[in-house]
């Protein structure tokens, strides 16, 4: 029995697994919107760049995020309860195409 309780107060204070789907790493993309999806523990709270996420009931979350030209940080992190922050950062290469 106490060594359960020892676990779950642990689990607690252990930072949510961050599965980040999509943007891959170093991508790069011809489309000014980029969607960000990902997966992480139920009850967490998710920001992409900064603007907090809405999380559903499985822990998925998606975004779609205006990029400038040029090269863009996607920056994700997830948190919980009492736990420290996890962060995921991805680089993503945005070159519009060329107007006629």
């Amino acid at each position: 029995m106490v060594a359960y309780l020892i676990f779950a107060a642990s689990a607690a204070f252990l930072p949510p697994p961050l599965n980040l789907f999509s943007p891959a790493s170093d991508a790069s993309t011809a489309k000014p919107l980029l969607t960000v999806s990902g997966q992480t523990a139920v009850g967490s709270e998710v920001t992409i760049n900064s603007e907090r996420v809405e999380v559903t009931g499985a822990g998925r979350f998606s975004r779609d995020v205006p990029l400038r030209p040029g090269l863009n940080t996607i920056t994700v992190t997830a948190t919980k309860a009492y736990s420290r922050a996890v962060t995921v950062v991805r680089q993503v290469l945005f070159t519009p195409a060329p107007t006629p």
